[in-house]
C-alpha cells in the first residue's frame, strides 16, 4: 500500500457503507391516512435498513422537489430521524428547510454528533401538524444518503 494507491480498508467494522431513502409526499404512501400526511412519522416508500450497531457518521438530504403543505403557507414540520428524534435532520418549517437542493445532516464525521443504533432500522419522516388545514403535505420528493460503519 502506498500514499498513491492507497488499500481500501475491509473486514467487519472497517467498510463504509450508504443507505438510501426515497419519499414522494403527492403519492400518499407512508401515511396512516391514505393519503393526508397530519402529525405522524412516514417509513419512506423506498427505504433501505440501517442493521444494528451501525454508526451513522454523515450524509446528506436531497430535496428534488419542493416540500409544501396543503394550505401552502410552509409552516408544518419536517423531521428526519433514525435512532431517536430530530437525529439526522432536526424539525424544520418546510418552507425553510425542505426547499429544493441538497441540504446537510446532523451527523457531520464527528464523534459528537455520529447516531449509532441500536437496532436495525429504517430512517422516518416526521410530520408535524402546525396550522395544518385539513392536515398534511402534498407535494415533495425527498431523498437522503446516510453514510455509515458497523461497529460492535
Amino acid at each position: 500500500m502506498s500514499a498513491a494507491n492507497p488499500t481500501p480498508a475491509s473486514g467487519f467494522g472497517r467498510s463504509l457503507f450508504r443507505a438510501y431513502f426515497r419519499h414522494d409526499f403527492a403519492d400518499g404512501n407512508g401515511s396512516a391516512t391514505g393519503g393526508v400526511y397530519n402529525a405522524e412519522a412516514v417509513t419512506p416508500s423506498e427505504c433501505d435498513v440501517i442493521p444494528d450497531n451501525a454508526v451513522i457518521v454523515g450524509g446528506f438530504i436531497d430535496v428534488a422537489t419542493a416540500v409544501d403543505d396543503v394550505d401552502a403557507d410552509g409552516d408544518v414540520t419536517l423531521a428526519v430521524h433514525v435512532e431517536a428524534a430530530n437525529d439526522i435532520v432536526a424539525a424544520v418549517a418546510v418552507s425553510s428547510g425542505f426547499v429544493a437542493g441538497v441540504r446537510g445532516v446532523i451527523p457531520d464525521m464527528t464523534a459528537a454528533n455520529a447516531v449509532k443504533t441500536t437496532a436495525a432500522r429504517r430512517p422516518t419522516l416526521t410530520v408535524g401538524a402546525q396550522d395544518v388545514d385539513p392536515g398534511g403535505l402534498d407535494t415533495g420528493v425527498v431523498s437522503g444518503h446516510l453514510l455509515y460503519f458497523v461497529s460492535e
